[in-house]
């Protein structure tokens, strides 16, 4: 499924001043694919040393229209090519690799005092969680000038094996903005994809894996269809596949339109830069990443921890320590901490009430192992404790810096979070 069409098109490039005609589609995956039938020859005035790996890779822009006059654009495109020999040899465009490719009809007028919706194509998005499988549209956030809604496709579920299978992104949703946006349809995909930023950063810590947009579309505009079209494939958005939805969910249902609501403004308005929390969740992804070593998931747990002390010391009392960090980033955000001191495999439980250890840096021990390689003596049975009791840490930082810590009794399991051995589910 991961390599399947979503759409072919035909296009007529202007490449090196030869038309060429070139089969592109947009897979399921997210990827952009190229065909050329026939060769077409490298300008001569090009430094050939661009496609043999001395130069950094040149980018390009070719344009190009479709069968049906679409103009297309080819954007940060990287050509692979092939040397033929004898008098009519020379160095040929093999295929072309765009980052981003754009279908516009629109003559880019603009659009004023209008709703416009924005649909988006998305890798790896879960808008709900039910105890069922359904694909009703669910309206996940909306604000003065804008709305996001969400729909699953209807075979998600059997995606969504196939993610947790292959540790691969794969189509799952789609989503529309209908935003109050003066501007031509570019304009009009550049503020959506603004406006989604943080709402997907927010729903990669719910999800535990990153949603991905890679195909955007104006639709409609003020609810009529629009009659003509503006499309853009995008494969160069960020991707992190987390725990490809293996690992236990933190949220349920209706869980996320709520949990989005309430964390959107603080984060979007100030927290997120402050306090570092785009890198902070980027940390929290690599560590859920079951592809890699219990070593390296620590070591990622351990740097979005510090991160995170690190912004709360440096914004007040200036803590050089790491420990006094992070006893002060725990105090902060009034994170209990006791039961995932008792769960981990490093820290003694004769130290919980011993005030020369601290229960905030239980970790401690393992850290020094992992990231620094301290001569210490940690059992893999250890190790894999104290992982689990640190991705519980990590995960209450993140949730109490999001939402109320006051209130969580609102939420089915964001108020859980518990400790438990995960190593044979």
């Amino acid at each position: 499924m991961f390599s399947e069409p979503i759409e072919r098109k035909s296009v007529k490039v202007d490449l090196f001043d030869t038309s060429a005609d070139v089969e592109v589609c947009l897979t399921e995956s997210g990827s952009i694919n190229t065909n050329i039938p026939e060769k077409v020859a490298i300008d001569p005035d090009e430094d050939v040393n661009d496609f043999f790996g001395k130069n950094e890779p040149k980018l390009y822009k070719f344009n190009g229209e479709t069968d049906s006059g679409v103009s297309v654009e080819f954007q940060k495109t990287i050509l692979g090519t092939n040397i033929t020999l004898g008098p009519n040899g020379g160095l040929f465009v093999k295929e072309m690799s765009p980052a981003i490719m754009v279908f516009n009809s629109s003559e880019n007028f603009p659009i004023v005092n209008s709703k416009v919706t924005v649909e988006f194509d998305f890798l790896c998005l879960k808008p709900t969680i039910p105890f069922i499988e359904r694909s009703e549209p669910v309206t996940l956030l909306e604000r003065d000038g804008w709305s996001i809604s969400a729909e699953s496709l209807e075979d998600r579920e059997e995606r969504v094996d196939l993610i947790k299978e292959y540790r691969r992104p794969l189509r799952t949703a789609t989503l529309e903005v209908t935003q109050e946006v003066s501007g031509p349809p570019c304009i009009q995909v550049e503020r959506a994809l603004d406006t989604l930023g943080d709402i997907i950063e927010l729903l990669s810590f719910v999800q535990g894996v990153k949603p991905c947009p890679f195909r955007a579309r104006v639709t409609r505009i003020d609810g009529q269809e629009t009659d003509f079209r503006y499309e853009k494939w995008i494969t160069n958005y960020s991707k992190a596949v987390g725990h490809a939805f293996v690992g236990p969910r933190i949220v349920w249902s209706s869980d996320i339109t709520q949990f989005l609501d309430e964390a959107y403004d603080d984060y979007a308005e100030g927290s997120r830069d402050r306090y570092r929390l785009n890198m902070v969740i980027n940390w929290y992804l690599d560590a859920l990443n079951n592809t890699r070593t219990i070593d390296a998931k620590f070591a990622s747990i351990c740097s979005g921890i510090e991160l995170l002390a690190k912004r709360y010391s440096d914004l007040g009392p200036e803590h050089s320590a790491t420990e006094d960090r992070i006893k002060h980033l725990v105090n902060e955000l009034g994170v209990e901490v006791r039961d995932l001191a008792e769960f981990a495999g490093s820290f003694e439980n004769s130290k919980l009430d011993d005030d020369e250890y601290a229960n905030e840096y239980f970790h401690y021990q393992a850290r020094q192992y992992v990231m620094h390689g301290d001569n210490l003596r940690i059992p893999s049975n250890g190790l894999f404790k104290d992982y689990e009791a640190g991705i519980r840490y990590f995960q209450r930082l993140l949730r109490n810096q999001l939402v109320d810590p006051g209130d969580l009794d609102k939420y089915s399991s964001l108020s859980e979070l518990m400790p438990e051995d995960n190593r044979y589910k």
